[in-house]
């Protein structure tokens, strides 16, 4: 990615897709389900599953936020993501913050 808006115009429609990206990340390679983009004093940031860190699964699932200008070599990958956890779309970081949000989807029994 060359700017940090091509950046989180591929993170948004990785968001919108319920999707994945590949990146690198404090010089270690992620796979991340990115969920929510929003916007604090100190810049942008993307709260994310973290799918895989250095091609291993993590112990639990759990949303970690990233400064969008810590992301490199970001790349969409075609993985299908099913039974995330859930998380709050309400928690009070985000409110008046939020520039691009997954939409909650049913979950299946």
């Amino acid at each position: 990615m060359d700017t940090l808006s091509s950046l989180q115009q591929l993170l948004c429609d990785t968001v919108q897709s319920g999707g994945c990206v590949d990146a690198v990340y404090n010089k270690g390679k992620v796979r991340l389900a990115p969920r929510i983009i929003y916007s604090k004093r100190e810049g942008l940031f993307v709260d994310a599953f973290v799918m895989e860190r250095g091609a291993t699964p993590p112990k639990e699932q759990e949303l970690r936020s990233f400064k969008l200008v810590g992301l490199t070599h970001v790349q969409a990958v075609a993985v299908s993501i099913i039974d995330l956890a859930d998380w709050d779309h309400n928690d009070p970081k985000y409110l008046g913050a939020t520039i691009c949000v997954a939409e909650k989807r049913p979950t299946h029994g």
